[in-house]
C-alpha cells in the first residue's frame, strides 16, 4: 500500500506497509531494540495491527504509488478543463455585458 497525509499529516508519504507500521509505532513511542528494524516480524505484527482503520482518518491509501500518480495526473487534467471553462465563462460574460444583451 502507499499512503499519502492529508490535513494534520499534510506531505506526509509512507511508500510501503513496512513504513506505514514503523510511523504507526513511533506515534506511540515504541522503537524496536535495533535501531535499523532488523529482525522485526511486519507481517506479524499486521496481523493483530488494523492498518488501515489507523490511517483511516488524516490519511489517503492507494494501493501503490502508480496508483496514486494516475490520480494525481487525472485530477492536473480536470484542472485545466475547469480554467478553460472559467475562461470561456468570463469571455462569454463580458461579450454579453458589452453587447448589452446581459440579464
Amino acid at each position: 500500500m502507499f499512503y499519502v497525509g492529508i490535513l494534520s499529516n499534510r506531505g506526509k508519504i509512507l511508500e510501503s506497509d513496512e513504513d506505514a507500521i514503523r510511523y504507526a509505532l513511533t506515534m506511540f513511542d515504541l522503537y524496536p531494540a535495533n535501531d535499523f528494524w532488523q529482525g522485526f516480524d511486519y507481517e506479524g505484527f499486521a496481523e493483530f495491527f488494523d492498518l488501515e482503520s489507523y490511517f483511516s482518518g488524516d490519511w489517503i491509501i492507494y494501493k501503490s504509488r502508480e496508483e496514486y500518480e494516475a490520480e494525481q495526473e487525472r485530477l492536473r487534467e480536470q484542472e485545466n478543463d475547469d480554467d478553460s471553462y472559467i475562461k470561456e465563462k468570463r469571455y462569454w460574460d463580458a461579450l454579453q455585458y458589452r453587447t448589452g444583451s446581459r440579464l
